[in-house]
């Protein structure tokens, strides 16, 4: 599945050429326009706290259903279910020294370290931007992997961005 199929521009993670300084880039060149042309800017930038581990599998793997079109793509809609069986069957446990804990199983997180775990946090990235720009017209939002923010014309236009999400694990 090729993730520039789906993924908007203006989220530059994991793929090709992007950088985090890209955010920093088009808030710039926002800021510079809006100081030419006289314009209000009001935005917000924030990070996810514990991104790849505060992932709810079952969200990433519904979202990635509908943007991949797996309701007609039969090969990718056995990779998705032999995905979520693999995560379903994870077990997770807390290790101090040589000493384990109690296992048990858990319905968030997702591998760091695996190309393929930047297309699940992409998709979750691409759901949060898309929800984002259908309850707020005229908001900006960018964003690489955990590293998000939003700009708008009105300061009201942001904190309708903010409160679309209410995110509780933001820092």
């Amino acid at each position: 599945m090729k993730q520039e199929k789906w993924l908007s521009p203006e989220l530059t993670g994991g793929r090709k050429g992007g950088e985090t300084r890209d955010l920093n880039l088009h808030f710039g060149l926002d800021i510079e326009k809006a100081l030419v042309t006289g314009g209000p800017l009001h935005g917000a930038a924030f990070d996810e706290d514990k991104c790849f581990d505060s992932q709810v599998r079952e969200i990433i793997f519904g979202i990635l259903a509908k943007l991949s079109g797996a309701a007609t793509n039969l090969q990718f809609a056995n990779f998705l279910d032999s995905q979520a069986q693999f995560y379903k069957k994870l077990r997770r446990g807390f290790r101090y020294g040589r000493s384990w804990g109690e296992f048990w199983n858990s319905q968030t997180s997702i591998g760091q370290g695996c190309a393929i775990s930047m297309i699940y946090i992409n998709s979750t990235v691409e759901g949060w931007k898309r929800y984002i720009c259908s309850k707020v017209p005229g908001i900006k939002p960018r964003a690489f992997v955990a590293d998000r923010s939003m700009r708008h014309g009105e300061t009201q236009g942001v904190q309708d961005g903010l409160d679309a999400v209410s995110y509780t694990h933001l820092t």
